[in-house]
């Protein structure tokens, strides 16, 4: 009877869980639908979908020439590339990569905010993001922002859960999305080891592959163009970490 229970309790939690990730995977669709006709700007323009179209013209070669890529890690020009070669150069393919993003990033801040709290806690974190104006303009553009906050909370997610192996996955990928990630995976890793357990740091390691591999490819650890920016606003960078 105990195992029926338990059994009950989990069937009704994942059931929950169901009805969110449809609710908020059918609000992200609704909501951001005008979005998929929309001219690539900005760095979508100018950097990460001409990176990512070289990328699927060139075998799937994922280091794009230095004035494309701009040093920055490839995995995210990678997912992309390969939606363009399957589904063809549409300005909706772009646009739909980062939609799905948006859901993750929504639903695993749901998830967190469960797991620290309760359920209603998580859906009120998870639709504060949706509607912040920021994410929702950001959430429009093909740029990799959206992935890198999804990837963020699927990593913490994990984090919480104690499960080591994907969080290991998972922290690694969102390095390899862009090279910021790097800082939340440190403070993850820090955290996780004033409990002894120091494996949440290994990803770190994945940080120094990557700028071994630029300096056999591009001749530099770290294009010198964003760390230049990065120094330039030092104050702006650490507010953020904070």
């Amino acid at each position: 009877m105990v195992h029926m229970a338990d059994a009950s309790r989990i069937l009704r939690r994942v059931s929950l869980d169901i009805k969110v990730a449809v609710f908020f995977l059918t609000l992200v669709l609704i909501l951001k639908a005008n979005t998929l006709g929309l001219p690539y700007y900005e760095d979508g323009l100018s950097l990460y979908v001409p990176a990512a179209q070289w990328i699927s013209e060139n075998s799937m070669n994922p280091f794009p020439p230095d004035n494309l890529g701009a040093g920055h890690p490839p995995l995210f020009l990678f997912i992309l590339a390969i939606s363009f070669s399957v589904l063809g150069r549409g300005l909706f393919v772009g646009h739909m990569v980062i939609m799905l993003f948006c859901f993750v990033a929504v639903f695993f801040t749901y998830l967190c905010g469960k797991e620290m709290h309760d359920a209603r806690t998580g859906f009120i974190a998870a639709s504060l993001l949706l509607f912040s104006p920021l994410f929702f303009a950001q959430s429009g553009m093909v740029n990799v922002s959206v992935p890198l906050a999804a990837m963020t909370m699927v990593t913490f997610y994990l984090m919480l859960k104690r499960r080591l192996g994907a969080y290991i996955l998972s922290a690694s990928a969102l390095i390899l999305f862009h090279e910021l990630g790097v800082y939340a995976v440190f403070i993850m890793g820090i955290y996780m080891a004033t409990k002894r357990e120091w494996l949440y740091l290994s990803p770190c390691s994945v940080y120094v592959v990557w700028m071994t591999i630029n300096a056999h490819v591009y001749g530099y650890l770290l294009n010198p163009i964003p760390v230049s920016y990065t120094h330039l606003r030092a104050h702006e960078t650490s507010l953020h970490l904070v």
